[in-house]
């Protein structure tokens, strides 16, 4: 049977033992498949390897699969580049957690199954956020408001749909994707959201109110979070953990879902339930 994948892109983030031997064996084992491999540039260098290689912007496109071998930060900083061109992605988990990465480097042998095409593909959506005129971006697991200066609070106010929610004094507030939300928003008190669901859950950040809940909405709602003008100074933005972006009082931050998702491959034998009793050790 032909390979459902023909060209196969490689990356590796970080520069760790565990990361630069599994790369290797990866190598080794696609080359013996007889399938194409490219890598990505920054990869390339770390193996010091003369294979095609491409910055992660070009990569996309001369891909039929990203193959991402480290943790979900590994994962999601190549996914906010693939999701743009609907390139799937694999990952192999090299990190503590690894909720996104399926594949263990010891078990590497599995992915012969997924060439094959024997396989579980999923979408997840992302998030849009964008102040007017001003800033816009993407997220796949999270967007994060935080004040300025750590140790202060911020003013600010939600609005679901033009209708006003809640006004919170707070270190800042987590709006998460289901994919985000066994990451920062789990340690912040957030739900767990099954990735089918079409929803969003945004959880406040150390609340000056005691009664602050998370709040569990429908994904396709409009958010608006106006920051008040009487804020002293600007509050922090960022999405996924990328850059901060900085927020001037009263200034209003618009939010919905994206039409990038991204796009998974998971083994035949994924258990999302699995995942979660083995990654944060549930009792059976």
């Amino acid at each position: 049977m032909a390979p459902t994948f023909k060209t196969i892109a490689l990356m590796g983030k970080q520069n760790k033992p565990e990361v630069i031997s599994t790369l290797k064996n990866l190598m080794a084992y696609l080359s013996k498949q007889k399938i194409q491999l490219i890598l990505e540039k920054n990869t390339a260098e770390l193996l010091a390897s003369d294979l095609p290689h491409f910055s992660l912007d070009c990569l996309c496109n001369h891909a039929d699969l990203l193959i991402v071998v480290g943790g979900d930060g590994s994962l999601l900083s190549a996914a906010r580049h693939a999701c743009l061109h609907n390139l799937p992605l694999l990952g192999v988990n090299c990190g503590r957690l690894g909720f996104l990465n399926d594949i263990s480097p010891a078990k590497i042998e599995k992915i012969a199954d997924i060439l094959q095409g024997k396989f579980h593909s999923e979408k997840r959506f992302s998030l849009g956020a964008q102040i007017k005129n001003v800033w816009q971006d993407i997220a796949l697991n999270d967007i994060v408001l935080l004040a300025g200066t750590a140790g202060h609070m911020i003013n600010f106010s939600i609005t679901v749909e033009n209708t006003p929610v809640c006004t919170y004094d707070a270190d800042g507030l987590i709006i998460t994707t289901p994919t985000g939300s066994t990451a920062h928003a789990l340690s912040g008190g957030g739900p767990i959201l099954h990735p089918e669901l079409n929803a969003i859950a945004l959880v406040p950040m150390f609340s000056h109110n005691l009664s602050s809940r998370p709040i569990v909405l429908g994904a396709d709602n409009l958010v608006t979070i106006t920051l008040s003008p009487y804020n002293t100074e600007p509050a922090r933005i960022s999405c996924d953990g990328q850059m901060h972006t900085a927020i001037k009082p009263g200034y209003a931050i618009h939010i919905t879902k994206a039409q990038q998702e991204l796009h998974l491959i998971h083994p035949l034998d994924y258990d999302y339930f699995e995942a979660l009793r083995t990654k944060l050790r549930w009792e059976k």
